[in-house]
Parts: structure tokens; C-alpha cells; sequence
């Protein structure tokens, strides 16, 4: 025999070999798998509720949609998401004139409008891009969000914007207003006990600082305007006083309601002699004779008076000569005068009035953030919760996946037959 011979025999016995091998391993596994399959059919009907999860757990959509994200949910937050601590302060804004409480208030003992305005504002101002960019300035706000101990997914980055920085902020913080007390409560939130109360601490004092200029504005607008007010009363009023003595000048009295009280009292007096020298004239008449000198006197005496009561009669009711005006008129005229200079009196003394009452309002403090609660050190970590968040993930993966698998089934149901 040949090798050649020899050669071709080993090779078809090692071919026949291996397929028998094949055979023998083809049927050992498939009578392993009917064996494990029984075993399966047989548990599934001992336990017949089990017989849905199982199919649901085996198959490589949950697999890879569930099991394998909440595995790594878990190794998260056990191993590297880090531990963020709450800092609580409450406060309140209050008015410094508490004497001041409109019906509404006093009635139902609801917050005043302004009050609520107030607290309103704080609230807006605690989420706002302003006291973000005031932390950064006073503490650096930034950085203790970035340290090298927070994890990746907790951490703001270096390269944040402004923007970016803001929406960070607004998920750090936590605040709620109590009604009708207006009791404003603020946590925040850091990764570390001294970082949270820093930054709680400066949060309260920048909103303290808010409180004591929201009116300051107004308060200094009050005091520009009473003293441009006072300012115009009293050229008004000099004005007025001017306008009197040249009046003063021009006339050459510096009364003339007395002096035509004076010149009545004279007429009065003159009427008075004229009426005596009239009864004796008709006395006289009686037992003297006519031509008489001691009549002639008496009447001479009556004609004067009644000059002089003419002429002090004119000077209250027409023009007296020398280019000057009767009584009557010069008294409208100093009327008008007085009453323009009394007017201008009383609106620069209304007028300074106002002024030191806005001035004595602006020093004095017309609101207050009154912080009852201090921000406190935490001991204890807050967050995060880990077995609720993990939870919360496995539920949100089961819900998507459960979706999603129903959602591909109902469109195969609506795909048409071939």
C-alpha cells in the first residue's frame, strides 16, 4: 500500500469523525435545550404570572433600553454623583411706617398692595441675571460651582456664559412665599456646608440692599421736585414784595386802607363842626341881625368846613390832582398787590412745608427685610436622593420603553398584507 494510499484513508476516517462528533453534539444540545425548555414550561405553569415578565426580561430591547441604563443609574448615584447641602434663611418685607394701613388691610387683614408689590419684586430679583452678576462680583459665584470634587454632570463648567450661569442659578435655589404673612423662604443649594451659607448669607444682604433702594428713587425725585417748588414759591414771592414797594414808591403811602380810614374819621369830624356852626347860625339868626359880624364869622367857618369836607371827599372818590389816582382806585390797586403777595406767602410756606416733610421722610427708612431666620450651616447633606432617583429613572426607562414597543407594534398592525 502506498502512502498516498494511506494518506487518503486518515483523511476520510478523520472526516467521518468529526462528523460524527458534530452529530453527537448537534443532538446533546438540542436534547439540553428541550430539557431546559420543559423545565421553564414547567415553572411558568407552577408560577403562571411569571410567564409575561419573563418574556419581557428576556428580550434585547429591555435589555439594552432598561437594565443597562439603570445599571449605570445605579453606579452613578452610588460612586459619583456628590453630595449637595441646603441652606435655609426666611425673611420678610416690612414698612417702617406701620401707621399707614389702607381699609383693605385693616378690614380683612390681607397684605397690602404695596406689600405684596414688594415681596413680589424680591422674589423676581432672587431669579434674576442682576443678582447673579452682583454674587460673582461679591463671592465669586461661578467658581464654587466648579471645584475639582463635583462631578461632571453637577458641575457649571469653566466656559459657561452668563446665560448659562443663570439657568444654573435658577435650579439651585428654591424659593415659596407664605400668605397673608408674606413670609419669604429661601434654600440653596451648593456642594458644600461653607458654600451654601455664603452664598445664602450674600443673597440675603443683596436683597436687603434692594429693599433700602426701592425708594430711594422715588424719595429723591420728592425732594428735586419740593425744592424746584420752593425755589419758584419764593421768586414768586419776591416778586410780590417787589411789585409792593414799587407800588409803595410810586403812590407815597404805605397804607392807603388807613389813610382813607383817617380821612373818614376827618369828615366825620368836620360834619360833626359844620352841624354845630349850623345851630348856632340858626341861633344866631334869631337875635342878631343879619349883616351881624359875629354871624358873618360863624358862617364864614361853615363855608370853610364844607371846602374841606368837599375836598377830602374828592380825594376818595375822583382824581385829587398831581397826577395821582383817588383813594378808591389806589385801594383796588393795593388790594390786588396784598392779595398777590399774601398768595405767594402762603404757597412758600405750604411750599417749604412739603420740603422738610419729603426730607425728613427720605432719612428716614420707608422699608426693611426683616431676616428671622438666619442662613444656617448644614450638617447633613440634602441630596441627592439616590434610591428615589434611581427609581425614578428605572420607572422613566420602563415607561419609554414601554412606549415605544407598543408604539411599533401598532404601526406593523397598520402596515397592509402582501
Amino acid at each position: 500500500m502506498t502512502d498516498t494510499t494511506r494518506r487518503n484513508e486518515l483523511l476520510a476516517f478523520s472526516s467521518r469523525l468529526s462528523d460524527e462528533l458534530r452529530r453527537t453534539a448537534r443532538q446533546a444540545r438540542v436534547r439540553g435545550i428541550a430539557k431546559g425548555q420543559r423545565r421553564a414550561v414547567h415553572f411558568v405553569r407552577r408560577v403562571p404570572w411569571l410567564a409575561i415578565p419573563l418574556q419581557v426580561v428576556t428580550r434585547p430591547s429591555f435589555l439594552l433600553c432598561v437594565v443597562a441604563p439603570s445599571v449605570l443609574l445605579i453606579f452613578y448615584f452610588a460612586f459619583i454623583a456628590s453630595d449637595q447641602f441646603a441652606s435655609e434663611a426666611r425673611f420678610a418685607v416690612r414698612a417702617g411706617d406701620t401707621t399707614s394701613i389702607d381699609t383693605v388691610t385693616a378690614l380683612t387683614g390681607l397684605p397690602s398692595v404695596t406689600q405684596y408689590q414688594d415681596t413680589t419684586i424680591v422674589i423676581e430679583y432672587l431669579k434674576s441675571r442682576a443678582i447673579v452678576e452682583a454674587l460673582e462680583q461679591k463671592i465669586q459665584l461661578s467658581k464654587m460651582f466648579d471645584r475639582p470634587g463635583i462631578d461632571w454632570f453637577s458641575r457649571l463648567g469653566s466656559s459657561a456664559s452668563i446665560e448659562d450661569v443663570v439657568s444654573y442659578w435658577r435650579r439651585r435655589i428654591t424659593t415659596s412665599i407664605e400668605m397673608p404673612s408674606g413670609i419669604i423662604t429661601l434654600r440653596v443649594n451648593a456642594f458644600s456646608p461653607e458654600d451654601a451659607v455664603t452664598i445664602n448669607k450674600a443673597v440675603v444682604e443683596l436683597s436687603e440692599q434692594l429693599v433700602n433702594g426701592l425708594g430711594e428713587r422715588a424719595r429723591r425725585d420728592l425732594i428735586t421736585s419740593s425744592e424746584q417748588e420752593v425755589a419758584r414759591a419764593e421768586a414768586r414771592l419776591r416778586d410780590a414784595r417787589a411789585a409792593l414797594k414799587d407800588w409803595r414808591n410810586d403812590v407815597g403811602m404805605l397804607d392807603p386802607t388807613s389813610a382813607a380810614e383817617g380821612i373818614q374819621r376827618l369828615i366825620a369830624t368836620l360834619k360833626t363842626e359844620q352841624l354845630r356852626l349850623r345851630q348856632e347860625i340858626s341861633t344866631g339868626s334869631k337875635t342878631l341881625n343879619s349883616a351881624a359880624p359875629q354871624l358873618q364869622v360863624l358862617k364864614w367857618r361853615e363855608e370853610a368846613t364844607q371846602e374841606q369836607i368837599d375836598i377830602l371827599e374828592r380825594q376818595l372818590t375822583s382824581p385829587a390832582g398831581q397826577g395821582h389816582a383817588s383813594i378808591s382806585n389806589v385801594i383796588s390797586r393795593f388790594e390786588e398787590i396784598e392779595l398777590n403777595r399774601t398768595l405767594a406767602e402762603s404757597l412758600y410756606t405750604l411750599a417749604s412745608s412739603n420740603f422738610e416733610r419729603a426730607r425728613i421722610n427720605s432719612e428716614r427708612q420707608q422699608l426693611y427685610l426683616n431676616t428671622f431666620v438666619q442662613p444656617n450651616l448644614p450638617d447633613e447633606p440634602s441630596g441627592p436622593k439616590r434610591l428615589r432617583d434611581v427609581l425614578l429613572g428605572m420607572l422613566v426607562l420602563l415607561c419609554l420603553w414601554g412606549g415605544g414597543t407598543a408604539l411599533l407594534r401598532f404601526r406593523q398592525t397598520l402596515r397592509p398584507t402582501k
